[in-house]
């Protein structure tokens, strides 16, 4: 673990890489800086946001790339090499200090930062926001400066930017969390006085194996990225005794709209006549509430909801995940939520298997927490038999040493 001083005041701490960075080293990093790369892209944390920092200062166009993307899977979004390499040049200014600089990027009125979505559905779309957009939902003040941020999100990602935002405009700490070393990950909460944690259901479950004692720090811990995970939440609790628990409803197309507890969430007051329910139940979105693309009036967001008789919106499955069985439709996170009640389970992805009779067959793949139970398939079958209709119970099961996903960290469904 990375030894820090108590009384400097820091910015970024990769305790894997043994890197830690005050917000003075970053003030001189970037001050330094006399040009940036239109595109961003760098496996360097601190390096890539130092750039990104410092490109905030001027009136351009940016755009975050994942550092493990290929030549090959550029090109197929539209970018070359000379775009990659491309740069533009930065004005020399001396900074006093990072407040100075703060509202020096806050003045920048037409500073815009593109991202891609993550394809799962299609093509990735190219999605351009301002600072407006992407920091509508940034909270400051002298009751946020204490913040310890675990950072658990891929940083070019639009939630990995949320927390960027609201960690610098506070000037929290960030601790690097987005590994794969869920035992590191874990002794940083401690390590570091970390207080607060957004991440997805899927790396919750992760590092919950690693979890012990408890961690009476953590203040708030949020959830987004996937469908509320109830289960992995009510046991964090165990963990967390002093958390609140939000759940945050985001997009790249849209920025975040939504939070609220569970998986229902609140209508903004402000947004409250700019979203609404189709006739199909889809939630769809003004496109006054988006950032910078192609689309029509009301955007489609692809998100199955039910409004509750209290106001708040339910979500229910994506609308290209239900799977059509025999004129059945089978939302699979209703599957999924009752098989992880298994203790034996630690995940599991539902999706659908063509079938020349009944269109689809549910399939389960499922990754065991490593307690050996006999013949897991007919405990599992058992188990769902007294909880849901003949037609959404899987007729293949794989156990499987890991769960496919995206880069986004979101399940793939075959």
């Amino acid at each position: 673990m990375v030894e820090v001083d108590p009384a400097a005041q820091y910015f970024w701490i990769d305790p894997k890489a043994n890197i830690e960075k005050t917000y003075a080293d970053l003030l001189a990093d970037i001050s330094a800086m006399k040009s940036v790369h239109k595109c961003l892209k760098n496996s360097n944390t601190y390096q890539l946001y130092v750039e990104l920092l410092a490109g905030m200062q001027i009136n351009e166009e940016f755009i975050l790339i994942d550092s493990d993307w290929s030549m090959n899977e550029l090109q197929t979004l539209g970018i070359d090499e000379k775009q990659l390499s491309e740069t533009v040049s930065l004005p020399h200014s001396s900074l006093s200090s990072f407040d100075e600089f703060l509202a020096k990027i806050a003045a920048t009125k037409h500073w815009k930062l593109g991202f891609f979505t993550s394809g799962t559905t299609g093509r990735p779309k190219y999605i351009k926001h301002d600072l407006h957009v992407l920091a509508r939902n940034v909270k400051t003040g002298a009751r946020f400066s204490k913040n310890q941020w675990g950072f658990c999100y891929n940083p070019t990602h639009f939630a990995g930017i949320q927390v960027f935002l609201q960690a610098i405009f506070n000037k929290n700490t960030m601790v690097n969390m987005f590994h794969n070393d869920y035992a590191l990950a874990e002794r940083s909460l401690k390590h570091y006085a970390i207080t607060h944690l957004s991440a997805t259901p899927t790396y919750y479950r992760s590092i919950y194996p690693q979890l012990y004692g408890t961690y009476p720090l953590v203040e708030r811990i949020t959830f987004g990225g996937e469908m509320f995970d109830d289960q992995i939440a009510k046991m964090l609790l165990s963990y967390f005794p002093n958390a609140r628990i939000t759940n945050v409803y985001a997009s790249t197309e849209l920025g975040s709209i939504l939070a609220g507890k569970g998986n229902s969430l609140k209508i903004p007051e402000e947004f409250s006549d700019r979203i609404r329910i189709s006739d199909e139940n889809e939630l769809q979105v003004h496109k006054s509430l988006m950032g910078e693309s192609e689309s029509d009036e009301w955007f489609n967001t692809g998100d199955l909801v039910e409004r509750k008789e209290d106001g708040t919106l339910q979500f229910v499955s994506r609308k290209s995940e239900m799977i059509n069985v025999g004129g059945y439709k089978v939302n699979p996170h209703e599957i999924e939520e009752i098989i992880i009640q298994l203790p034996e389970v630690n995940d599991v992805v539902i999706y659908g298997r063509d079938n020349r009779i009944t269109g689809k067959l549910i399939v389960a793949d499922v990754k065991l927490s490593g307690i050996s139970s006999g013949d897991m398939e007919t405990k599992i079958m058992e188990h769902l038999k007294s909880r849901v209709q003949p037609w959404k119970i899987p007729r293949i099961i794989h156990i499987v040493d890991d769960i496919d996903r995206t880069r986004t960290g979101k399940k793939v469904r075959k």
